[in-house]
């Protein structure tokens, strides 16, 4: 039901409706990190890219923040996953059996992985579908090093997951398709709880362009 609700196929979920929520609400404290502005994460690609052995740490930088994934969800992704032809991307969620789910490419991350899977297939050693498409395991040994050079505020690997969520949401895509687009099945509370002050933010900021 939470699924039909995500796209747009049932108005609400009247199976949720009459269960207990406690545990949906478990994780509802959880805090939330430094959320990087774009112009900050646009830095922090740049130093990556001209920092020594700092290329692949961008392709990776992009695909969390371009997919919500999670490190561990990234970190398990093949090729096989990626269908260039229907634009869709699986993702095995790690974190509960529900988390795991099927997400459209945004035209920048199909932008990304083209090429990748390009030059994948063209080693022709591995079968290709069994390859993953992440090239580093982990973000945060590199982010805290760039973020004290440029005079940024520490984010993590997480955070560029919460980068996602913001960016979506800004773009007025309704907050239960991006709940499932990072494997809640809440509906989108959690979402509206942790993100309200951004899109309150948003919204005064898209007031101040009105002209009347």
């Amino acid at each position: 039901m939470d699924l039909a609700v995500a796209k747009g196929l049932a108005a609400d979920n009247i199976v949720r409706q009459n269960v207990k929520t406690e545990k949906l609400r478990a994780k509802d404290s959880a805090k939330i990190g430094h959320i990087p502005s774009k112009e900050e994460f646009g830095k922090i690609l740049n130093y990556f890219a001209s920092s020594p052995g700092g290329a692949p740490f961008v392709f990776a930088a992009k695909i969390i923040a371009y997919t919500g994934c999670r490190i561990e969800e990234a970190r398990n992704v093949l090729w096989k996953h990626v269908d260039f032809d229907s634009g869709m991307l699986h993702i095995s969620g790690t974190k509960t059996d529900a988390a795991k789910r099927t997400i459209p490419m945004a035209n920048q991350l199909v932008k990304l992985l083209k090429p990748e899977f390009r030059k994948v297939e063209k080693i022709g050693k591995l079968d290709t579908n069994e390859v993953k498409i992440m090239p580093v395991s982990d973000l945060n040994k590199r982010l805290k090093p760039a973020c004290e050079a440029l005079g940024i505020e520490y984010f993590t690997n997480h955070d560029l997951r919460d980068y996602f969520a913001t960016t979506a949401l800004e773009a007025g895509i309704p907050v239960h398709t991006v709940a499932a687009w990072l494997g809640h099945l809440d509906g989108g509370a959690l979402l509206l709880k942790r993100y309200a002050h951004l899109r309150d933010q948003h919204s005064a900021e898209q007031a101040r362009r009105l002209k009347f």
